[in-house]
């Protein structure tokens, strides 16, 4: 890297200082990925330096490099008892451009009997509505999930003995409308 950064330096006549801040090596290392997280690149059309978010960046990658709807890890907290159903927040597929996903969401419930499920939900949305199809792994937790019309995912839950927190963990890969 440091071969490229001289290159680099001596190509456009920018001076150490501006490199040494933009180094990557003797940066603290971050494992955990937001989409609001900033890259540094180099814009070729503008000749400088710029940030991008994570989100961006990955958006422009193609083939692979995700597609509009996906849902990058996110988590969301059950209630006890959750007779009704309940939005699971932020995991929503937008009508207008999603037209299928395939979901994992891993389910873990503390409660006396602690219970641990990872689902794969598989949906297709179907003009005015959404067929989703679920499979299941590890212990049933007694959560059923469902989708409105407009593509929010819900679930109910049981009355768990000696309930302390439940969390569902999900993310999703998605195809667009068109």
């Amino acid at each position: 890297m440091g071969r490229i950064q001289r290159k680099y330096i001596a190509d456009n006549a920018i001076d150490n200082t501006k490199i040494d801040s933009a180094a990557i090596t003797g940066q603290t290392a971050e494992t955990s990925a937001d989409d609001n997280d900033l890259i540094l690149i180099y814009d070729d059309t503008a000749g400088a330096l710029r940030k991008m978010t994570r989100a961006n960046f990955t958006s422009g990658l193609g083939g692979g490099g995700g597609s509009t709807g996906d849902i990058s890890e996110t988590s969301f907290s059950i209630a006890n008892n959750q007779s009704s159903a309940a939005n699971v927040t932020s995991f929503a597929f937008a009508n207008g451009t999603v037209r299928g996903f395939k979901a994992i969401a891993s389910i873990e419930i503390d409660a006396t009997a602690d219970l641990f499920e990872m689902v794969e939900i598989m949906g297709i949305q179907k003009g005015s509505d959404w067929d989703i199809s679920i499979s299941r792994n590890g212990d049933d937790s007694g959560i059923e999930f469902s989708i409105t019309t407009a593509g929010q995912i819900q679930y109910t839950s049981n009355n768990y003995a000696g309930f302390v927190s439940g969390k569902i963990k999900f993310r999703s890969d998605t195809t667009t409308v068109g």
